[in-house]
């Protein structure tokens, strides 16, 4: 595991608000990027599980132990690491920025999803020249019943 330089963090922050439309809040300490292994990951996020999902995640300071909040990444092929801090960044920019940012009921919680997924795949197309998926993007993790509402899927437009 290595944290990511404060560089890189103010870098992708500054991209994350622009690509979120969320303000960088100037009240509290930069977040910090811990870039973790499968393993590292498994252990912090998947109470150990080697078969993990998980790729990146935002850790309230409330949920934390140590009450200090953080952002984890796992190094995985096939995935980008500063698409998924932009992802992880928006949910950091949200938890700051948002009133009762502790609400994770629907349809809040597939909203918050909704953005951060959007912020990265902005990111890939803007910055990286990816294509947009044709058939829009997937939101795994998020079970909200909203999938008929106008922002359930994201076609690039």
């Amino acid at each position: 595991m290595y944290m990511m330089g404060a560089i890189q963090v103010k870098t992708l922050l500054m991209l994350t608000s622009q690509l979120s439309g969320y303000p960088i809040p100037t009240d509290v300490p930069l977040p910090e990027i811990k870039v973790m292994t499968d393993a590292e990951m498994a252990k912090e996020a998947c109470d150990g599980d080697l078969l993990c999902p998980v790729i990146g995640f935002f850790q309230h300071p409330e949920d934390a132990d140590d009450h200090k909040e953080h952002i984890g990444i796992a190094i995985e092929d096939g995935f980008d690491l500063n698409a998924t801090a932009i992802h992880e960044l928006t949910h950091w920019l949200q938890y700051h920025n948002w009133p009762q940012p502790h609400d994770r009921r629907c349809p809040r919680e597939f909203l918050r999803e909704f953005e951060a997924y959007e912020a990265g795949m902005r990111y890939s197309v803007t910055y990286q020249h990816a294509v947009p998926p044709k058939d829009g993007i997937s939101f795994p993790g998020t079970t909200c019943p909203y999938t008929e509402k106008p922002w359930a899927t994201y076609s690039g437009h």
